[in-house]
């Protein structure tokens, strides 16, 4: 008997541990098709270009997991917004306002410097963007790739 409710609190401890996944168009999608094999969290311990992300859920959907185009399409919108990555040397400013959840005007700073001075090197380089809020990008620098 001890043993079994030790196994029950030790299951709930775990489940209440992982992290809740953000709000947003696709958490209900990615949580009932994803979470039908595997726990989501699986999932969303890595992050991934947008193109990235869209090729994992290719790969399920041709393993078997089941939705429409349209259903896949939000969740890889889902999962490239939330657990993304976006190389600011090659994202269009959009995905970069995206990824980084920063305001369009600022990812288009980013673009224009890029076009006009050549690729961002770090972090630190990005940061002095004018229109760009420093301590943001220093926030979500794992979001971030230079290659």
């Amino acid at each position: 008997m001890m043993r079994t409710i030790t196994l029950l609190m030790f299951s709930l401890a775990v489940a209440y541990a992982q992290p809740a996944l953000p709000e947003g168009p696709g958490k209900k999608l990615l949580e009932g098709t994803c979470g039908a094999c595997h726990d989501v969290g699986t999932a969303t311990g890595a992050r991934h270009t947008r193109t990235g992300w869209e090729s994992i859920v290719d790969s399920m959907a041709a393993r078997g997991a089941q939705g429409s185009d349209k259903d896949f399409e939000a969740i890889a919108d889902y999962l490239a917004r939330y657990f993304g990555v976006v190389n600011v040397n090659k994202a269009p400013a959009k995905e970069i306002a995206d990824v980084l959840e920063i305001p369009a005007a600022a990812a288009e700073a980013i673009v224009r410097q890029r076009t006009e001075t050549g690729p961002f090197r770090d972090v630190e380089g990005l940061k002095k963007v004018p229109g760009v809020d420093g301590g943001v990008l220093q926030s979500r620098r794992d979001r971030i790739e230079f290659q």
